[in-house]
């Protein structure tokens, strides 16, 4: 009985011990403390607004949080296996001289798993081509913020543009109002041309009021990018009317090697070349070794006792697992192909479009807008003279605002191009809007 007490109370302790010193290995991470909400007492530029989204975008520090996730994954693919404390009673509570505990044996052992054939090696090697998925994850889901924050951006200037374009075609209908009431009071015009002027400032003034609201759904976009639910800035800063040189085509194709949706797939071909080689040492069975002392009540004595447990490999050789491993390696080497022919299919459309948006915006400003801008001043010239029909004035005023909005379509979409171009590529572009 005391030796079997004495026991008893050593592997309480034991095992109390190993679970402290479990738990002192465990680092509990610290939440992160609220964020204010961005509050913007000035005008937003492009740099601030990006700096807001890749320091306060939710799904951004999700991500954040993933690829910290995976890397505690690889720290924790290192540890060894736990060894096991065994204490095992024999020949107890019987009849006659088994009554009791009087001639009991008990025996306390240590049994400790041995990993053969490099299995925590490639198991490490797994976490580790996994965490730079993660990262990778991570890296394109910044990209991704960063461009829709700059798209976002664009959408705000040109909504901006558009609301004082409707501004000055609503004071240019009330100017030729007041000009066709003038008229009409003097006797040199019907009572029709006012009535149509007057049906000219009513669509003027719908027009600017959609287009103020077109605006507000704009700015909380853009807002939303760093999680506010309002827009708190009274403006945004900046300018669509400019150009940019891009790199070679050469150049920029060398960096597709680089960008998320095509590097990711070299380390998902490594992680799967690691799974497959766990899977393959899988085959070998690992081993485990015990040690530790027996005591018999009896008489009091004790022996030493040692074991070696050796799975036998009959009927499971993991072939299956292996045989999976192996043709999931294969796909991914596929897709790494596939993803290097579709960023550079999606390469030549964005240059295109870049092109094509280039083209059309310097068409627009030097050709078609000073023609516009020149026939409508002429015909507002000849109406006052009585030279022209009032419906001829509407029709260049119509021209030019149509010529305007197509020129600011056009930057927009420019602008927006070059953004992909940078999200694709990586490229350190210039900085826009500045």
């Amino acid at each position: 009985m005391t030796g079997s007490h004495r026991l008893a109370r050593l592997a309480s302790t034991l095992a109390a011990a190993a679970t402290v010193s479990a738990q002192a290995d465990i680092t509990q991470p610290s939440l992160p403390a609220p964020i204010p909400p961005a509050v913007q007492e000035r005008e937003l530029t492009l740099q601030h607004a990006l700096r807001l989204s890749l320091q306060l975008n939710p799904e951004l520090a999700a991500s954040a949080q993933d690829v910290r996730a995976a890397e505690a994954l690889e720290r924790q693919s290192a540890a060894r296996p736990n060894p096991e404390l065994e204490l095992e009673v024999d020949d107890f509570g019987g009849t006659d001289d088994r009554r009791g505990f009087d001639a009991a044996t008990t025996t306390a052992r240590i049994s400790l798993p041995v990993e053969l054939g490099g299995k925590r090696s490639r198991r490490r090697e797994v976490a580790s081509a996994e965490f730079r998925l993660a990262s990778w994850e991570h890296e394109a889901m910044r990209r991704d913020k960063v461009a829709q924050t700059r798209r976002d951006f664009v959408d705000v200037l040109a909504a901006q543009e558009r609301v004082a374009l409707g501004e000055e075609s609503l004071s240019l209908a009330e100017a030729l109002l007041a000009n066709a009431d003038a008229r009409v009071k003097a006797g040199k015009i019907p009572e029709l041309e006012r009535s149509k002027a007057e049906v000219e400032v009513s669509s003027a003034r719908i027009k600017r009021d959609r287009v103020r609201r077109e605006l507000e759904v704009h700015r909380r976009r853009l807002a939303s990018n760093w999680g506010d639910r309002a827009a708190r800035f009274p403006k945004a800063a900046g300018s669509l009317e400019t150009f940019r040189e891009i790199g070679s085509t050469n150049a920029l194709s060398a960096n597709l090697e680089l960008a998320p949706e095509v590097a990711r797939w070299a380390d998902e071909i490594a992680a799967s070349r690691a799974r497959l080689a766990v899977e393959e040492a899988s085959r070998t069975p690992d081993v485990t070794l015990s040690a530790g002392v027996s005591r018999a009540e009896e008489d009091g004595s004790t022996a030493f006792v040692a074991g070696l447990s050796i799975p036998l490999p009959l009927f499971d050789r993991n072939a299956g697992n292996v045989e999976a491993a192996r043709e999931a390696a294969r796909g991914f080497e596929h897709r790494l192909r596939a993803a290097r022919l579709s960023a550079e299919i999606a390469l030549a459309e964005i240059l295109d479009q870049i092109e094509t948006g280039r083209a059309e915006a310097v068409a627009l400003r030097d050709t078609l807008l000073p023609a516009a801008r020149q026939a409508f001043e002429a015909a507002q010239t000849g109406y006052e003279q009585g030279k022209f029909a009032f419906i001829d004035v509407i029709d260049a005023q119509r021209t030019l605002a149509e010529a305007r909005a197509r020129h600011l379509d056009a930057l927009a979409n420019y602008h927006k191009a070059h953004i992909e171009l940078e999200r694709l590529t990586g490229a350190p572009l210039e900085s826009l809007y500045e």
